[in-house]
């Protein structure tokens, strides 16, 4: 969960140090509205972009890599080194930006690339739950507070994660719940041998 959380801490300041309109989403939005923290059983951290600012944020390769991250983007469901990215040609077709916090395992964080039209949002991905949704959300962006740093989210914000998730969105899945009592136990078993 450490590592999550610099990771989320590192996209966040670099995503408003270079000035691009981002906001927390999906898992992690949940998140911090439902838990004030990251899903326990999470393995990334969600944050949404413009589809134009996806090459604004490849650019700074460099920099990403000096940060210890390896930064790669996904093009029509094809996964990418940045520096190989196509800026010229494929700018429209880039559907998330990711930073792996290493390339042994699957901790990252991801910013998925949306689009603006007539006063809706698309998301370039269009397997992930509600596709189209009303630029209002987004437009005037509120800020949060997650992990001592100030995020920016959605307006309306329970309006908007019902969308992605239905009316129930504050319950627990079931099976996960379960998941978590057998993490905890495993977890005080092993630190009580370790105290």
């Amino acid at each position: 969960m450490t590592y999550l959380v610099d990771c989320f801490r590192y996209t966040n300041g670099f995503l408003k140090e270079i000035g691009v309109k981002y906001w927390l989403d999906f898992a992690s939005l949940l998140g911090l509205y439902r838990d004030q923290r990251i899903i326990p059983w999470d393995k990334d951290v969600d944050f949404s972009i413009m589809v134009e600012d996806a090459p604004r944020i490849l650019e700074h390769y460099e920099k990403i890599r000096k940060a210890g991250y390896h930064p790669m983007y996904r093009s029509h469901k094809e996964i990418y080194p940045s520096e190989e990215f196509p800026f010229e040609t494929e700018t429209g077709s880039v559907e998330v930006v990711k930073f792996f916090i290493s390339q042994q395992n699957r901790l990252h964080s991801d910013m998925y690339c949306h689009a603006e039209q007539n006063g809706k949002i698309t998301r370039m991905n269009p397997s992930w739950p509600c596709t189209v949704f009303d630029a209002s959300f987004v437009k005037d962006l509120k800020k949060a507070s997650f992990y001592g740093c100030d995020v920016y989210i959605p307006q309306r914000t329970e309006e908007y994660l019902c969308l992605l998730y239905g009316e129930d969105f504050m319950e627990y899945p079931k099976h996960r719940v379960e998941d978590m009592k057998h993490f905890n136990a495993i977890k005080n078993v092993y630190n009580s041998r370790n105290v």
